[in-house]
C-alpha cells in the first residue's frame, strides 16, 4: 500500500484536477451566456423604448436583439421569439411588409428547424426545465400564421389571409374533437382561434357578408364575457361597426354603449372605447331604453 504522503498528495491532485475542471465548465457557461444575457436584456430596453413612443430606438435594439439570438444558433427558441417581437413591433407601427417578412420567416424557422428552449432561457423567463411539447410547437406555428393573416388583412389582401386562418380553424377544430373537455388548453392556444374566427368575421363585414360576419360575432359575446372583458367589448365594437357599415346607427350606437357600460362595470379604463368611436366617425344613437347613457357618455 502507498505511504500516507504519497495518498496525500493523489487525493489533492485529485481534488485539483476536479476543481479545474469545474472552473473550466464554468467559464464555457458564462462565455455561452452572454448572448443570452445580452438578449434578454436588450428585449427588455427595447419594450421600454417603445412604450416611451421612441421607434427609431426599439427596433435598433429589436434588431440588435434578433442579431444576439441568431448567434446561438437558429435551433435556440429566442431567434423566432425575437423575429415574434420584431414582427410585432412593425405590426403597431403600421409597416405591415416588413411585419410580414418577420413572421413568414418565423414560421418557416418553426417547421422546418423545431426549435428548442435552452436551459439558459428557461432559466432567465422562469419557465419550467422541460423540453418544448407538441402542442406549445404546434400553438407556436398557428400564432404565426394568423400574425401574417393580420398583415395581410391590413393590407387588404383578404383572399391571402383566408387560407392561413382556414388551417388555424382547422387544426383547432381536430383539437376540441380529441379533446372533449376544451378547457385544458383554452390559456394555451385558443386565443389563437378566436383571433382567427375574428378575422374571418372582418373578412365578410368587409366584403359585405354581414349576416355571416354578424353570426360569428355575436356567438363570441357569451363565451368572451366569461373570462376576458377586454375581449369581450373588442367583439362588441366590431359589432357596432358592422351596424355603422350597415347603415343601423342606433343598433351601433347601442352596441357601443353595451361595450362602453361593460367596460366601466368591470374596472377597465374606456379611454380605447372613445378613441375607436372618434376614429371610426360614430355618432352615437342613445337608445331610450338607457337612461343613464347620456351621463355616462359625457363622463
Amino acid at each position: 500500500p502507498p505511504r500516507s504522503g504519497t495518498l496525500r498528495n493523489m487525493q489533492m491532485l485529485r481534488f485539483r484536477v476536479r476543481n479545474a475542471i469545474c472552473i473550466a465548465l464554468l467559464t464555457l457557461s458564462v462565455a455561452g451566456c452572454g448572448n443570452q444575457f445580452f438578449y434578454h436584456n436588450v428585449v427588455e430596453s427595447a419594450q421600454k423604448e417603445f412604450d416611451n413612443g421612441n421607434y427609431v430606438e426599439a427596433e435598433r435594439l429589436y434588431k440588435k436583439a434578433l442579431e444576439a439570438a441568431e448567434k446561438l444558433g437558429i435551433k435556440d427558441h429566442r431567434v423566432v421569439d425575437a423575429l415574434d417581437k420584431l414582427g410585432s413591433f412593425y405590426f403597431n407601427i403600421c409597416a405591415f411588409d416588413k411585419a410580414q417578412a418577420c413572421f413568414v420567416r418565423a414560421l418557416n424557422i418553426r417547421e422546418k428547424e423545431k426549435p428548442e428552449r435552452s436551459f439558459e432561457e428557461k432559466f432567465l423567463d422562469h419557465q419550467p426545465f422541460s423540453g418544448i411539447d407538441q402542442e406549445e410547437e404546434t400553438n407556436g406555428k398557428l400564432a404565426c400564421m394568423r400574425d401574417i393573416a393580420k398583415c395581410l388583412f391590413m393590407k387588404g389582401k383578404y383572399k391571402e389571409a383566408l387560407p392561413y386562418l382556414k388551417t388555424i380553424e382547422e387544426a383547432y377544430a381536430k383539437k376540441e374533437k380529441a379533446n372533449k373537455d376544451s378547457s385544458s388548453y383554452r390559456y394555451s392556444g385558443q386565443d389563437v382561434m378566436h383571433e382567427a374566427r375574428k378575422l374571418i368575421a372582418a373578412i365578410a363585414r368587409e366584403e359585405g357578408r354581414y349576416d355571416e360576419s354578424e353570426k360569428i360575432y355575436k356567438s363570441f359575446i357569451d363565451s368572451d364575457n366569461s373570462y376576458n372583458s377586454d375581449r369581450s367589448c373588442q367583439t362588441m365594437l366590431n359589432l357596432a361597426l358592422l351596424y355603422d357599415m350597415k347603415g343601423d346607427k342606433e343598433a351601433a350606437g347601442g352596441m357601443y354603449l353595451r361595450s362602453l357600460v361593460y367596460s366601466t362595470n368591470s374596472g377597465d379604463r374606456p379611454g380605447n372605447l372613445f378613441n375607436d368611436i372618434t376614429r371610426n366617425h360614430i355618432k352615437i344613437a342613445i337608445p331610450k331604453d338607457l337612461p343613464k347613457a347620456p351621463s355616462l357618455v359625457e363622463k
